[in-house]
């Protein structure tokens, strides 16, 4: 069965039964058609594919590579030959089985059996010769590794012996030792004995030597490293001899006593000279090769393991060193072979032959020896026989086991010999079957590995086959597909139309195709799927199959494609798509519409067809070096339309490259901006031209004077220039209208313009405001008499569209250059306006020209305005406060916070010198917000100190009002300073109310939400309107104090007072009077039922100090009795 892990999706393969049988039979039937010696060549060549295999087998189990070869090359030649005979004895038999007519020809069981034993003995045979082959082979080689070992061994020796001699010459030159040595023999006394002794012990604790020794040229001991004596042996007295002879480094031989395994010992003479070079002292180094030089030979351990022998052949039954790994290595025995011993002390040139014979247990041995160089020692290796020949019955066994084997296998051949008529039909029936899988499995291998999803239903909407693709789609594994039908992959609708097509299919002939949405994991998607009957061998419908592709992202390529198409077609800018040559491939509708050329007659045609000779060579290269540089352009361009009219156009190009880099087409996107080329110049014309009057405005203005300017300076001629501001403007604008006011101006322009000459220019400057430039080198008196001429002009009546007819008058301002100095046009400007402004301020209707004083005038302004604008940020500013009394109790009741100057190093500046300079700029907004903010500071302050407080008004200018923010600026002030707002009042003038009576009721509303006081001051001097009165959420209304000086002065002077204090009693308004200074005045005030009063009578405006001191004392009270 398959594993869930398995990727295979087709039910599991069933094999048919009949083991290793039909198999072979199986193979036996393929080649029944080919002729008998082809059969056996064949088979042959199995064989010998066959030895190959089985040798790796054959080498595991074989002791050396010779058996395995023999016994390998052996069995398989022979079974090679048997079984080809066999195939060439039976072939016929299978090819006649295969006739339809005639008996079978067929050998019988007896020859077949025949040949099964022919072939096991050839197998048998093979074996044996092989295994007395390889078993000489083996002995050869354990032999020459035997005798390999005894040469390294004997290497190893001499190599020992080498660097012996080799420490003996490092010594022969020791610096030290020679030092103490001449020092010694020049004082030989027991000091110096005991010092060269002592340097001997040190040579022996730093060295490996047993011994070390000094001799004279006579071999006579002189001195031992303990002091004692020693045995001089005739081997002693050689080496000492020898070592003065040579004058170099000589080593004895190796010695050992009889029956002392500890004495083997190696002596080293070395020859130190005296003082005066001479050769008298020898010293003999003595080493015990037990440690150093044995272990180095130990060969191994274990019953049968090769034995190293260290020993020198003499008398015979002298001992040998016996290396053999036990607890006591070192002993020494005789117990090599006998015959190897005898040779070796008998003729020592039979070093390197093989030796054999029994040692002391009785044992068969085999060794080799090698003779050490320059010395009468030997190195041997001897092992058992039985070793050296190897494994001889384990050899046996397996050779048993392979010979077994071999048998086996050509019984269960001769079986299946025996028996391959009756598994011939099971054979076909396999052949068929492996087939059919064979086919099944490929079919399966190329459904998983495509793209589409592929699967196959019962009748019942069962699957029975499914891909990795639908898999993959759905998110499932296919155990949890196969056996279940659609529910709950898909929802219920898409699941009813996958039956509906699946039913389609059923009742179709052929197969059909259909496109589906499918809701899958991970979105909708769409198939294109071909759906059949799935048909068995006998020709039954099983179900259906359907193989389905995705194309959702066709489908969205193609919605892509056609909204494109539709955008090309549809957009308002031109379109013109080229080859990498020029030639127009294709363009939209809206190329038609720009440029009056069809399809037919551009595409085909070369981008020259809308050249329009406005550019020259340099520049296409240059839009051209930009295409191939970044593959994009971007610009105006002029081309011709067809009808041959010049238009501008505004391109934009692109490139349009392959998989290779390479330019295949060009893109272009362009715009007529035809249109906008004239709305950029009419923009242009309105820049510097005012729309209204057709007049050269401000910014044109600006640069005709410069150029006026430098001109006059390079003719030194003189000119003028001419401010002229119209008076009443704005009285006719608002009582007439907008409109009328437009008429206004126009009408003025005409006449100005039809007064003035042709060289002469005018301008206007914005507003009611013109500027004429005079440049004709006129003197101040035909100026003059020009200006009074243009004020005639303005002053005669205009004739309105309205019906009605208007009269203004104009003030001229007039400044002449070049003068002294060399003033700018921005001075120049600025000196008129001064000039205009003075005019005014001589009744209008006038010209004046510009003098230093108004210049020092207007600098002296603007120092001002500069001061007061820093005036904030120096705490310059404070409030003194006037008193306001109740007219019946005389108490003070509120004061009003007046604004006071106290500017660095002047002092106190009057409010009638920076108040109009405040309110003419926007200072008046930053000083407005901050006189509020610090009246509710001081009323923080007298609240937190326990002392009375009294309502305090504030007075607003017009420009603080009209900011349209006056009420959040109230809110933030109470709300920073925690100031209950009973306690602030605003103080307003009609002029505020009646410029915007609607937007002023919605502000006045807004701070009167607030809780907060409001007051209408300076009553009846503007322009009141009794309607808007009441509709103005006010408390108070204060008499101006031009109405209360009237008092007393004129029989009817007070009958406007008395009307304003009726008039605010009926609307339920409080009365204040300001500028009370008479007691008269006081008394006539309380006498009209005035409520409330304010004036120097009652104090003048002063400190906060000075107002909490009238509260104290009752002073105003006082006053009033």
């Amino acid at each position: 069965m398959n594993s869930p892990h398995q990727d295979a999706v087709a039910p599991p393969l069933r094999f048919a039964s009949g083991g290793f049988g039909r198999h072979f039979d199986l193979w036996w039937r393929r080649l029944a058609p080919t002729a008998p010696l082809t059969m056996a060549a064949a088979y042959a060549a199995f064989g010998l594919a066959w030895i190959l295999l089985s040798d790796g087998l054959l080498e595991k189990l074989a002791p050396d590579i010779a058996t395995l070869s023999a016994v390998g090359q052996g069995k398989g030649i022979a079974f090679v030959l048997a079984t080809s005979a066999l195939i060439y004895v039976i072939t016929p038999s299978r090819q006649a089985e295969g006739e339809a007519t005639g008996p079978a020809r067929q050998g019988g069981p007896v020859s077949v059996l025949w040949v099964f034993a022919l072939l096991s003995a050839a197998i048998v045979l093979a074996s044996l010769m092989g295994y007395a082959r390889s078993t000489h082979m083996s002995y050869e080689q354990q032999v020459a590794q035997l005798r390999r070992e005894a040469e390294l061994k004997a290497e190893i020796v001499q190599g020992w012996i080498e660097q012996r001699t080799e420490d003996a010459r490092r010594l022969a030159t020791d610096p030290q030792l020679r030092a103490s040595l001449l020092r010694w023999r020049r004082s030989p006394d027991e000091a110096m004995a005991a010092e060269m002794r002592k340097e001997l012990l040190l040579l022996l604790a730093s060295t490996r030597y047993a011994d070390a020794l000094l001799f004279d040229e006579h071999a006579r001991l002189l001195l031992a490293p303990d002091g004692t004596a020693r045995h001089v042996d005739a081997a002693m007295a050689r080496g000492v001899g020898s070592a003065l002879q040579s004058g170099l480094p000589s080593n004895g031989d190796f010695q050992a006593e009889v029956g002392d395994p500890a004495s083997l010992q190696f002596d080293l003479f070395v020859p130190l000279p005296s003082a005066d070079g001479r050769l008298e002292t020898v010293l003999l180094l003595r080493t015990a090769p037990r440690r150093t030089l044995l272990p180095q030979l130990t060969s191994g351990s274990g019953n049968g393991a090769p034995e190293t022998l260290f020993f020198r052949p003499a008398v015979r039954g002298l001992p040998a060193v016996a290396i053999d790994g036990s607890d006591t290595p070192f002993a020494l025995a005789q117990n090599t072979s006998r015959r190897a011993l005898t040779a070796l002390s008998g003729d020592p040139s039979l070093a390197g032959s093989l030796m054999d014979g029994l040692d002391r247990g009785e044992v068969a041995h085999a060794a080799v020896a090698a003779r050490i160089r320059n010395s009468g020692w030997f190195v041997a290796v001897q092992a058992p026989r039985d070793t050296l020949q190897g494994n001889s019955i384990a050899d046996a066994t397996t050779l048993a086991l392979v010979n077994l084997l071999a048998v086996l296998a050509a019984g269960a051949f001769t079986c299946a010999t025996l028996k391959r008529r009756e598994l011939l039909a099971a054979a076909r029936m396999a052949v068929a079957s492996q087939e059919k899988e064979r086919a099944w499995k490929i079919a399966e291998a190329i459904a998983n590995c495509s793209t589409d999803v592929i699967f196959a239903k019962d009748l019942e909407g069962r699957y029975l086959f499914v891909n990795r693709a639908l898999c993959r789609a759905l998110g499932r594994s296919p155990e949890q597909l196969i056996g279940f039908d659609s529910t709950g992959l898909f929802p219920a609708e898409q699941v009813r139309q996958l039956l509906k097509d699946d039913a389609a299919a059923l009742r179709a002939d052929k197969p059909v195709c259909l496109e589906t949405r499918l809701t899958l994991p991970d979105g909708d998607r769409i198939y294109a799927c071909t759906k059949g009957k799935l048909i068995d061998d006998e020709g039954r419908t099983m179900g259906i199959y359907s193989v389905s592709s995705d194309i959702t992202e066709r489908r969205d390529m193609q919605q892509r494609v056609r909204q494109w198409a539709t955008v090309f077609e549809d957009v308002r800018d031109g379109v013109i798509i080229t080859d990498s040559r020029g030639r127009i491939q294709s363009i939209n509708h809206s190329f038609t519409t720009i440029t009056g050329y069809n399809a037919q007659e551009a595409i085909g045609a070369s981008l020259k067809l809308l050249k329009s000779g406005r550019h020259d060579a340099e520049f296409y290269q240059r839009m051209w070096a930009a295409l191939d540089a970044s593959g994009h352009w971007q610009g105006e361009i002029w081309n011709r339309r067809k009808g041959g009219e010049v238009y501008p156009e505004w391109l934009t190009i692109s490139a349009v490259r392959d998989d290779d880099a390479a330019v295949t087409h060009y893109v272009g996107v362009f715009t007529d901006i035809s249109r906008l080329k004239h709305s950029e110049a009419q923009t242009d014309w309105l820049v510097h031209n005012d729309p209204l009057t057709r007049l050269p405005n401000r910014v044109q203005l600006q640069r005709r004077l410069e150029d006026a300017l430098a001109r006059s300076h390079r003719r030194e001629s003189r000119a003028a220039l001419l401010v002229i501001d119209l008076d009443g403007f704005k009285t006719v604008n608002d009582g007439l209208g907008h409109p009328a006011g437009d008429e206004l101006l126009v009408c003025v322009a005409a006449r100005l313009q039809a007064r003035l000459r042709h060289e002469d220019f005018l301008g206007r400057l914005g507003g009611d405001e013109f500027l004429v430039i005079l440049e004709a080198n006129m003197d101040n008196t035909s100026i003059a008499v020009l200006a009074r001429g243009l004020l005639a002009t303005i002053a005669a009546p205009m004739a309105l569209s309205c019906g009605q007819d208007a009269y203004l008058t104009a003030s001229i301002g007039i400044s002449m250059f070049p003068d002294e100095g060399n003033p700018t046009a921005v001075e120049l400007l600025r000196d008129a306006d001064a000039a205009m402004n003075r005019a005014k301020e001589l009744g209008r209707n006038q010209f004046c020209f510009y003098t230093d004083d108004m210049n020092t005038e207007a600098r002296t302004k603007l120092d001002l305005e500069a001061a007061l604008s820093r005036a904030i940020e120096r705490d310059e500013l404070l409030l003194h406060y006037q008193p306001k009394v109740d007219a019946s109790s005389g108490e003070v009741v509120g004061a009003e916070a007046l604004l006071r100057w106290q500017r660095s190093g002047i002092g106190l500046v009057p409010p009638s010198q920076f108040i109009p300079v405040a309110e003419q700029s926007s200072l008046i907004l930053a000083i407005g917000g901050w006189v509020i903010d610090a009246a509710c500071r001081q009323i923080r302050a007298w609240m937190d100190a326990g002392q009375p407080v009294v309502r305090i008004a504030v007075n607003v200018a017009a420009r603080q009002f009209a900011a349209g923010d006056l009420d959040q600026v109230v809110a933030r002030a109470l709300q920073r300073h925690q100031v209950d707002a009973q306690w602030l009042e605003i103080e307003i003038t009609e002029g505020m109310l009646i410029t915007d009576p609607g937007a002023a009721i919605g502000m006045l509303k807004r701070i009167k939400a607030l809780w907060v006081k409001l007051s209408l001051d300076d009553f009846g001097t503007g322009y009141s309107s009794l309607a808007y009165l009441q509709q103005f959420p006010i408390d108070s209304l204060k008499i101006d104090q031009s109405f209360t000086r009237r008092i007393g002065e004129q029989p009817d002077g007070a009958a406007l007072v008395d009307a304003v204090i009726a008039l605010a009693h009926r609307l339920h308004l409080r009365v204040v009077a300001e500028g009370v200074e008479t007691a008269q005045q006081r008394d006539y005030l309380c006498q009209r039922g005035c409520d409330e009063m304010q004036g120097y009578h009652f104090g003048r405006p002063a400190p906060a100090e000075s107002l909490q001191h009238l509260l104290a004392t009752d002073a105003v009270a006082m006053s009033l009795s």
